[in-house]
């Protein structure tokens, strides 16, 4: 069953992307959000023990200075 990892910058980063999808939204669209958050998804297709899954998404994916997953 294929597993899925999400990482997302940890509170207190600026997320670029998601103030600039914001400020995106609000130019072309006039929808005023407080905050957009931008969250990477990977699905991974592969039978993985726990622990494989778990380093693979600690080493791998995610920058453990400024995310989280």
């Amino acid at each position: 069953m294929p597993a899925r990892i999400e990482v997302k910058f940890k509170s207190g980063i600026v997320d670029s992307a998601g103030e600039a999808t914001r400020k995106r939204i609000l130019a072309e669209l006039g929808i005023e959000l407080e905050k957009v958050s931008i969250i990477e998804v990977y699905t991974i297709d592969k039978e993985l023990s726990l622990e494989s899954l778990d380093k693979v998404r600690r080493e791998l994916f995610t920058d453990p200075l400024t995310q989280e997953s």
